[in-house]
């Protein structure tokens, strides 16, 4: 509740308490990670993956997410490794979409970007409107961010204070999606 209401600092002290009860959970660990990531905190947050991937090498999703913190830091090249080692087809192609276009392969990246839309069209509304956050595409965004709200998209609980979707606050739809899904403006 904490992360949808964007409390992250909230989260974050409660996924710390959380790895100190159960320090063998790979999910504490991702959860720790994800706030990190959500609250600048970068190193922390990969720290915290890379202990996921200690526990798990083929943890779905974690390689996405480290090469999501890649990206924020500056690391592009490093970035795109990261996305290439994600296990699952679905996580990678949307983290190579991201991540070539921020290198400046558009025409990768629109490909990639196609492909992502063909396969998810019902079922992953959110993060495609992350991927076309994250190329400065505002319209298409909040196009698929409505989708996503129609759909009831379960990942709009990461809507509020993501790191791919921050170009998107300043847009007066921003205020208007946060009002729609009754969260705090």
């Amino acid at each position: 509740m904490a992360r949808t209401m964007g409390r992250f600092e909230e989260a974050f002290t409660l996924d710390r308490r959380a790895v100190e009860l159960d320090p063998l959970s790979e999910w504490a660990y991702m959860n720790l990670g994800v706030h990190a990531y959500y609250t600048g905190r970068l190193q922390d947050a990969f720290s915290a993956f890379q202990k996921v991937l200690d526990m798990n090498p083929e943890a779905v999703m974690a390689h996405q997410v480290m090469g999501r913190i890649l990206l924020a830091q500056g690391r592009l090249p490093q970035a795109l490794a990261e996305m290439e080692k994600e296990p699952d087809p679905g996580w990678r192609l949307y983290g190579m979409a991201i991540v070539n276009y921020a290198l400046g392969n558009k025409k990768e990246s629109d490909t990639e970007t196609a492909e992502y839309v063909a396969k998810n069209y019902d079922g992953a509304a959110f993060q495609i409107a992350e991927i076309y956050a994250s190329r400065g595409d505002a319209d298409r965004a909040f196009e698929w961010l409505d989708r996503a709200h129609n759909q009831r998209d379960t990942a709009l609980v990461f809507f509020k204070g993501d790191p791919l979707l921050n170009n998107l606050e300043l847009d007066p739809r921003y205020h208007v999606f946060l009002k729609k899904m009754r969260l705090p403006t």
